[in-house]
């Protein structure tokens, strides 16, 4: 099983590096704002910005959709809809084991409640505003837990490395409120400031960040196969259904498929 164990930890290193790399590129643009050509842009004197940008608010960008109230009597064990709590998002990385199912869509959801892979959502309750991409489907929206809807599709990756920002991420904390846990609350979020750049530079950073985000969410999908074969394969180890010296690890991998 070290085999796949060396797997999902190279896997979770190269995320790592990813990740820094996104962060890094945003914070090179619209940080610093050494985007690509930024030595030719001329400055607006009034906003002490690039021409062509602004300041304005996160609702400008995306739109908050809030999850469902599920009732925890409906779960059953191994259903066909999984439910996203606060628990599968962490900062950055989405958690895609859950005991939470249920094998009927109730009759009111609403599309949004449907999350596919690359969707971007964020924590509202306890350690607010830790952002992730989902990966995988049949996973549902729960309430606390918001959907990230850019009102530009084009704009997800900008969207998301903002929102994953450390600065962003101080904003939604200290909007939070809760004594005993922090509650976030999205039409709060909405109204934050958001730097809102040129149209043409948005596109630029979407497509130079698009293959990094990609590739995160690709080796997030390998992982949870990989986790899944070896929870599979290791009880038939241990009873002897499988003579490990016999096998590589790729025959390992497609015998558990």
């Amino acid at each position: 099983m070290s085999a796949y164990d060396d797997l999902i930890e190279n896997n979770l290193k190269r995320i790592k590096l990813l990740e820094e790399m996104a962060q890094i590129t945003y914070e090179e643009w619209f940080v610093r704002l050494r985007f690509p050509g930024h030595e030719s842009t001329p400055i607006n004197p009034e906003t002490n910005l690039p021409e062509g940008w602004r300041v304005g608010t996160m609702q400008d960008l995306f739109d908050f959709k809030n999850g469902y109230a599920f009732k925890s009597s409906t779960y059953i064990q191994n259903g066909q809809h999984k439910i996203v709590t606060i628990k599968n998002v962490q900062d950055g990385s989405f958690v895609p084991e859950t005991s939470d199912t249920i094998a009927e869509l109730p009759s009111n959801i609403k599309p949004h409640h449907n999350l596919s892979t690359s969707d971007i959502i964020m924590s509202l309750t306890g350690n607010v505003g830790r952002v992730c991409l989902v990966y995988g489907e049949n996973y549902l929206l729960n309430q606390r837990v918001a959907k990230v809807v850019p009102n530009n599709p084009a704009d997800r990756l900008y969207v998301y490395t903002l929102l994953r920002s450390r600065g962003t991420l101080t904003q939604l904390e200290n909007i939070s409120n809760g004594a005993a846990q922090q509650n976030l609350s999205p039409v709060n979020a909405s109204k934050m400031p958001a730097l809102v750049p040129a149209r043409n530079v948005l596109d630029d950073f979407n497509k130079n960040i698009g293959s990094i985000i990609d590739l995160i969410c690709l080796k997030n999908i390998e992982n949870t196969r990989l986790r899944e074969a070896r929870d599979i394969l290791l009880p038939r180890l241990m009873t002897g259904m499988i003579d490990v010296e016999k096998y590589d690890p790729a025959q390992l991998l497609q015998e558990a498929a």
